[in-house]
């Protein structure tokens, strides 16, 4: 009995070591059409002005991410801005849990970013290929 104690032992150890993994559940990814203003705050935080057809009004929705957000200029003149909004729960335990934030921003130009409120210099007419720094 006694020469199973230490392989006993190693045993719950080495169980309660893959208890504590992390967890990854994404969300449903949120699709915000008719995105009339952009306004970065800073490198993790912006804010949507939203126009919504039902109600006739528009709407802020606020955001502070995880990470800069992806912005792409893909969106035709003329056309309505959008953005896809996701979030991710990442269940430690033993620890707090954590959810990441996320968000992909498809806009007509770079001019299409409002500073909302704090001047940042950045040369407008650039493509943009992906993540943009604003700092």
């Amino acid at each position: 009995m006694r020469a199973y104690t230490p392989i006993f032992l190693v045993g719950i150890i080495l169980s309660s070591l893959a208890c504590d993994t992390n967890y990854r559940t994404p969300l449903p990814p949120e699709r915000i059409d008719h995105v009339e203003s952009v306004f970065v705050h800073g490198p993790k935080e912006y804010s949507l002005l939203v126009r919504f057809a039902s109600i006739a009004a528009l709407q802020t929705k606020h955001f502070v991410l995880s990470e800069p957000p992806m912005i792409l200029d893909d969106v035709m003149p003329g056309d309505p801005m959008w953005a896809v909004y996701r979030r991710v729960d990442v269940v430690r335990r033993y620890q707090i849990d954590v959810r990441e934030h996320r968000l992909e921003l498809h806009v007509r130009s770079m001019r299409d970013l409002n500073s909302a409120g704090w001047k940042v210099e950045r040369n407008l007419d650039a493509p943009c290929n992906g993540t943009m720094p604003t700092e």
